[in-house]
């Protein structure tokens, strides 16, 4: 799921009910997803354009800790 639907309460009910989810999360609500990929240096390159790296992590407003998969892709400015 994207940004659009995500709520605090929406992933506690998957968790509650055991199932495996995706989301991409908004930088402009957790700021420190933001500091963590910038201040990543190792990352997997999985091609010419785009790395990744994964980090387990709990946000403030979360009771528990989640796998973070971190993509990043190279665009040109």
């Amino acid at each position: 799921m994207d940004s659009a639907v995500f709520s605090d309460e929406l992933v506690e009910t998957l968790t509650t009910a055991r199932v495996e989810f995706s989301i991409s999360l908004p930088f402009k609500r957790f700021v420190e997803l933001k500091g963590m990929l910038e201040g990543q240096r190792c990352r997997q390159e999985l091609d010419d354009e785009t790395s990744c790296f994964e980090r387990l992590w709990k946000p403030k407003s979360w009771e528990q800790t989640y796998r973070f998969l971190f993509i990043r892709t190279r665009v040109k400015k």
